[in-house]
C-alpha cells in the first residue's frame, strides 16, 4: 500500500493542472487504479474534460515510456504495464487509468 501511495504522489506531480488530482487504489487482482478527477466541488464540463485530458496524457506517457517515467525509480514500475483509460464522466469524476502488471 505504501508503494501505491508513493506512485500516486509521483503521478500527481506529472499533472499540469492544479485543478486535477490523482487518487490511487489497489485493485482486487493486484492492479493499481489511478483515478484522475477535478478538485472543484462542482466542476464544469470544461474542467471535467480538462482532467480527462490529463488522464489520457498520463496514460500516453506510460504507454510510450516517456523519459520522465523511465528515469524515476517509482514511476518506472509502470513501464511495461498494460494501461486502460475508462471514461466515467457520468459520475462527475474524470477518467481512471488502470495499470495491469504482466
Amino acid at each position: 500500500k505504501r508503494t501505491v501511495s508513493l506512485l500516486c504522489r509521483k503521478l500527481n506531480a506529472l499533472l499540469s493542472l492544479s485543478e486535477c488530482l490523482v487518487q490511487c487504489n489497489l485493485g482486487l487482482y493486484g492492479d493499481v487504479i489511478a483515478l484522475v478527477y477535478s478538485t472543484m466541488r462542482s466542476p464544469t464540463w470544461v474542467q471535467i474534460e480538462a482532467c480527462n485530458n490529463e488522464a489520457i496524457r498520463l496514460e500516453t506517457m506510460i504507454s510510450i515510456q516517456h523519459v520522465r517515467i523511465q528515469t524515476d525509480l517509482v514511476l518506472s514500475t509502470a513501464v511495461g504495464a498494460r494501461t486502460k483509460t475508462v471514461n466515467i464522466t457520468g459520475s462527475k469524476r474524470s477518467d481512471s487509468i488502470k495499470l495491469y502488471h504482466r
